[in-house]
C-alpha cells in the first residue's frame, strides 16, 4: 500500500489538529477547576470583612475560621492575595484586640485604642469595594 505525500500532510494535519483542540479542552477544565476552588477563597475573604463590618469586631474563633478557610489561596493565587489574606487576619487580630482591651481595666486603658479600632474599622469598610478588585484578574472568566 502507498501512500502519497499529499495524504500523510492532510492525516498529519487531522492528528495536530485534534490533539491541539484536547489540549485546549484540557486547558479549560483546569482552569475551570481552579475557578471553583478560587471562588471559594473570595467568597469567604466576602464574608468575613462584611461579619467585621457587621459586628464591628471578629472573635477569635471567627479569625481561625477564615485562617483555615482561606489557607489554599498561596497555591491558587499570585502573591499579593496571600499577602492581602494575611494583612486582613492582621487586622482582624488587631481590631479584636484593641475592642477586647477598650472594654477591659480603666487602670491599664491604652489611649491610642479608639484611633487603632478606628483606624481599622475603616480600613474593613473601605474592603467591600477593594476586595472585587483584588480578585478580579484571578475570576475573570469572559476570557
Amino acid at each position: 500500500m502507498e501512500y502519497n505525500l499529499g495524504f500523510l500532510a492532510f492525516l498529519s494535519a487531522v492528528i495536530l489538529y485534534v490533539t491541539y483542540q484536547q489540549w485546549k479542552t484540557t486547558k479549560k477544565k483546569f482552569n475551570l477547576d481552579c475557578y471553583d476552588r478560587r471562588i471559594k477563597v473570595y467568597e469567604e475573604v466576602r464574608k468575613f470583612i462584611e461579619l467585621v463590618n457587621q459586628k464591628d469586631s471578629p472573635t477569635n474563633d471567627e479569625i481561625k475560621n477564615f485562617k483555615s478557610a482561606t489557607h489554599e489561596a498561596e497555591f491558587l493565587f499570585g502573591s499579593e492575595i496571600s499577602q492581602y489574606i494575611a494583612e486582613i487576619n492582621l487586622r482582624g487580630f488587631s481590631l479584636m484586640s484593641a475592642n477586647h482591651s477598650e472594654k477591659g481595666d480603666e487602670k491599664h486603658k491604652d489611649d491610642r485604642l479608639p484611633r487603632i479600632i478606628k483606624a481599622e474599622s475603616e480600613w474593613f469598610r473601605e474592603q467591600v469595594n477593594g476586595v472585587k478588585m483584588k480578585f478580579k484578574k484571578y475570576l475573570d472568566i469572559s476570557g
